[in-house]
């Protein structure tokens, strides 16, 4: 009895071999590590799709850079330990009030939003300002998550409420762009592959167009145009009156330099000269020459030549008053 059960189990012994074989090619087999004729494929990143609803866009600053929005942001994934309402930041803003709701489930996807309120930071290109138009960016990115571990993507219903006016302008939604931001820096920590600077972001683009455009600018330089109409008027005064007819025209100065004051107020710092700049520039340029004929008009008069200096100031009023506006037209042409 007892010599058989070494027999047995030597006897045994080829096919529990062959079992086992068995049982760790299968082990190899089903992991990706091991696999034959193919390298092993990296864990693909948690899809989270974005949207956002603009409820109100206000405050809007040319001079500071700024501009402000109330919005709901919503999340939609599958799976996964995470929470996109916890780890997404408004990249180019500063959220003052942030607000999350529940995590529901929407039809097998797990769905959160969030409320948000603050300030957005924008370079405006006011080149053309008055008659400027404007593409507006809301930048979401995940700030935990690096790209190969979450990825970002559109999500439909992305919109802009029909009550989000803002005044002088008409504001549109021109879609979502998904993108990757490179960091060119690990932040100091070095245990971080070569991807932990690569974060999934999307980018909602807003345009702002100018309605009314000649209303505009009418509306920011009546001041101006006033103060050219009195220059151009002063040809019709007497030259050797010399308070009426140089009075005028430095009055027009100062108000044409008031307005010019005024309008970069509302600028930022540029290298260029704006539309604004020109347009007062002209304006300015055309009272000097008023100024210059007046000048001229009295030495005229005082070689007892009162023909030719009533002649001078027809002429070059009526020459002022058709290339001012023909210079006006060319310039905004320009722009």
């Amino acid at each position: 009895m007892l010599l058989r059960f070494p027999v047995r189990f030597v006897r045994s012994l080829p096919r529990m071999i062959v079992v086992l074989c068995a049982l760790c090619l299968t082990a190899f087999a089903a992991d990706p590590r091991y696999a034959w004729g193919e390298e092993a494929q990296p864990a693909k990143p948690q899809e989270v799709a974005v949207g956002l609803y603009l409820n109100r866009l206000v405050r809007i600053s040319h001079k500071e850079g700024t501009f402000d929005i109330d919005a709901w942001i919503w999340f939609r994934w599958k799976g996964g330990d995470i929470d996109p309402r916890k780890t997404f930041e408004v990249v180019n803003g500063q959220m003052e009030s942030v607000t999350p709701t529940e995590i529901v489930d929407d039809g097998g996807y797990r769905y959160g939003s969030v409320r948000v309120q603050g300030t957005i930071f924008q370079n405006f290109d006011v080149a053309r300002y008055p008659l400027d138009n404007h593409n507006l960016s809301v930048v979401v990115e995940d700030s935990t998550n690096q790209a190969p571990l979450l990825r970002y993507l559109p999500d439909e219903g992305s919109a802009i409420d029909p009550q989000a006016d803002v005044e002088g302008w008409k504001v549109g939604f021109q879609g979502v762009v998904p993108t990757e931001h490179n960091y060119p820096t690990t932040y100091g920590f070095r245990s971080l592959g070569e991807d932990s600077s690569k974060f999934s972001r999307l980018t909602f683009k807003i345009s702002l167009t100018r309605e009314h455009n000649f209303l505009s600018l009418l509306k920011l330089f009546w001041v101006s145009f006033l103060a050219l109409l009195l220059a151009i008027g002063a040809c019709f005064v007497r030259s050797n009156d010399l308070d009426a007819r140089f009075g005028l025209g430095l009055g027009s100065i100062f108000a044409a330099s008031a307005n010019t004051i005024a309008v970069s107020e509302n600028l930022p710092d540029t290298p260029g000269l704006t539309l604004a700049e020109q347009v007062n520039m002209l304006t300015v340029i055309i009272i000097f020459a008023t100024i210059f004929v007046s000048i001229v008009s009295l030495r005229l008069r005082y070689a007892g030549r009162d023909g030719a200096a009533e002649r001078l100031d027809m002429w070059c009023a009526g020459a002022l008053v058709v290339a001012y506006p023909l210079l006006l037209l060319l310039m905004l042409w320009a722009f």
